[in-house]
């Protein structure tokens, strides 16, 4: 029911609101079952990478605290979108890896544990999953979290639970015979479209171009072939791949952003990866199983306003100046 504007302009109606909102929620949950008032909720929400990384976050919780994790995917129900609110973003992980088998947690628990229990401070981006005791649960998890100890996934753990099962189209087909049959293939991740004017900056040209410069050299006698992906395709042609720029480049343009898994697929099954700051990238080359001796070429900047100490990087991995 609509409150009339008159009613909202009594002194004191927020916060009476706001109080009633509370105590009305307190109540529903003293009738929850026990077992699911010990519980951790976690939201998922954003593309692919940003799913798996939420996802395996709550598998990490569940297995180091023993505490059952359910997990918040209504915001692809009400918002499903990227950071201009165009391009589709679905829930894909079931799709992309038919093993996951998602906890879904129901609305009205949902919707207790996010009046009640909710840790997220949305006056910081990327928030220090240590400093919140996950011993003692109700807990609700909402953003986007950075942890040693919870988000610290290596490439084994992500590759055993990261199975891709992905009828291909023709068109992907074909690109994935072309980099199965590269001696050296070079998937070339520049994030475009959604980042441009967000508070995620994008990468230089000059960083795209001396990675390109300095992979090629690491290399030789092997010439690279590389494979370019990006959500503004035609932008990588124009501004990022230009003509100062040597060797054989195939722009993959064959799937939009809502095909995403399809992306990710082609990129983890080639050799060597230059990646942006982006985590569509950085899993690609985890993902990746191709060479023992897989080279990375990462940004040293800009990974969602996170600060040096605890910028995603892995061992062996190459930081570049962007």
């Amino acid at each position: 029911m609509k409150v009339p504007s008159i009613i909202k302009k009594i002194p004191g109606y927020y916060f009476l609101r706001e109080s009633f909102i509370y105590f009305k929620t307190l109540f529903s949950y003293v009738f929850l079952n026990q077992r699911e008032k010990d519980e951790i909720i976690v939201y998922i929400d954003g593309g692919l990478t940003s799913q798996m990384y939420q996802y395996t976050m709550g598998q990490e919780i569940e297995r180091i605290t023993g505490i059952s994790v359910g997990y918040d995917v209504t915001w692809f129900e009400t918002c499903g979108k990227d950071l201009n609110g165009i391009a589709n973003r679905p829930l894909k992980l079931e799709k992309a890896f038919p093993s996951i088998k998602i906890n879904k947690a129901s609305k009205e628990k949902i919707k207790i544990y996010k009046i009640l229990f909710n840790k997220y401070n949305q006056k910081v981006l990327v928030q220090n999953l240590d400093n919140i005791d996950l011993t003692k649960p109700p807990i609700y998890l909402g953003g986007y979290w950075s942890s040693k100890k919870y988000t610290n996934f290596d490439n084994d753990y992500l590759q055993n639970k990261f199975i891709f099962k992905l009828n291909l189209d023709q068109k992907n087909s074909r690109v994935f015979t072309e980099i199965q049959h590269c001696v050296c293939s070079v998937a070339l991740h520049i994030r475009l479209g959604d980042f441009i004017g967000s508070i995620h900056e994008v990468i230089t040209p000059q960083y795209f171009f001396n990675a390109i410069k300095l992979i090629t050299n690491m290399i030789l006698p092997e010439r690279p072939h590389f494979f370019v992906f990006s959500n503004d395709i035609e932008k990588c042609k124009t501004n990022i791949i230009t003509s100062d720029i040597s060797g054989h480049f195939n722009f993959v343009d064959i799937n939009d952003e809502a095909n995403g898994e399809y992306d990710l697929f082609l990129m983890s099954h080639c050799h060597h990866f230059i990646i942006s700051n982006s985590g569509f990238g950085m899993y690609a080359a985890l993902l990746s199983k191709r060479s023992k001796n897989k080279i990375v070429i990462q940004p040293n900047k800009n990974w969602k306003a996170q600060t040096e100490t605890n910028r995603p990087s892995y061992p062996g991995w190459i930081v570049m100046d962007c």
